[in-house]
């Protein structure tokens, strides 16, 4: 796993979301917004299992196809919507500090993560 685990990688895929979401007007927040540790949580469930797929070498379509049969069920067991994040997504984005707050979260975990996973020679 801790060959998965590019920290450069990870921030490619947040670039990518940020790029994906337009920023709103600093408006009060809807009441479904999900709180960041929740946001945290399903970015580093979504970037771990995108990895796992990539680790089969599938063909590009074939990789996407087996990535929307599992997101599906990432989103179930996480209890969230992909829609309640990106709606989420899109209210932090308005602030950059608070987006920072998330990134800065999902780095630190994933560097944690791949610190403690087992070495390739310890196999």
């Amino acid at each position: 796993m801790a060959d998965g685990l590019k920290i450069g990688s990870v921030l490619g895929v947040l670039v990518m979301l940020a790029g994906l979401f337009s920023c709103g007007s600093g408006e009060k927040p809807p009441g479904d917004i999900l709180e960041k540790d929740q946001v945290v949580h399903a970015i580093i469930e979504l970037y771990i299992t995108e990895e796992k797929i990539r680790t089969l070498n599938l063909p590009g379509d074939s990789a996407r196809k087996f990535f929307d049969q599992i997101d599906e069920k990432i989103f179930e067991d996480l209890g969230m919507s992909d829609t309640a994040l990106k709606k989420s997504l899109r209210y932090y984005m308005q602030d950059p500090h608070q987006l920072e707050e998330i990134y800065s979260a999902v780095v630190d975990s994933l560097n944690l993560m791949e610190q403690r996973a087992p070495s390739p020679e310890g196999k």
